[in-house]
């Protein structure tokens, strides 16, 4: 098994371009919006679990809430993409404790600050309302991947 050290460096070894489309085969790997919602909060956990190591050596054993509000006390990221963990937070958390939690997951999905700036392409919108939401999703997680993935890379952090 490696080590923290040895997982974030041979991340960083790789081009970021082909991370990102690791990270992005990986949360589209289904066609279901909970499994794109729980691969995403997967990975930004991960994300979060690297830069927050590489800093403080902390325990990975903290919440996902926690570790976003040390970044965000830390100035790693800003007000936008700690609301965006927080939402993502609370869909996964919403998906882990009901049974059917589908119309609330739209609901969740549509106070993405950034979510009314999205529009699915017509010719998906025929499907209706979930892989429209699906889609809007699909593209709020890329942007916040690559946030958190160039936020891991900055050279400024160090191992």
């Amino acid at each position: 098994m490696s080590t923290a050290d040895e997982n974030i460096k041979q991340w960083k070894s790789l081009p970021q371009r082909e991370v990102m489309l690791k990270i992005c085969n990986s949360i589209n790997e289904s066609n279901d919006l909970i499994g794109q919602i729980m691969r995403t909060h997967l990975w930004a956990q991960g994300f979060m679990d690297g830069i927050l190591y590489q800093i403080s050596k902390y325990s990975e054993k903290d919440s996902f809430a926690v570790k976003n509000r040390h970044l965000l006390e830390l100035g790693l990221i800003d007000q936008t993409h700690n609301q965006e963990l927080k939402i993502l937070n609370d869909i996964r958390n919403l998906i882990a404790h009901n049974l059917y939690p589908n119309e609330k997951i739209i609901e969740e999905v549509k106070k993405f600050p950034r979510y009314d700036q999205f529009k699915t392409p017509q010719k998906l919108e025929v499907f209706g309302l979930d892989v429209s939401d699906m889609g809007t999703f699909g593209i709020i997680s890329f942007m916040l991947m690559h946030y958190l993935m160039k936020v891991f890379w900055n050279p400024e952090i160090k191992n």
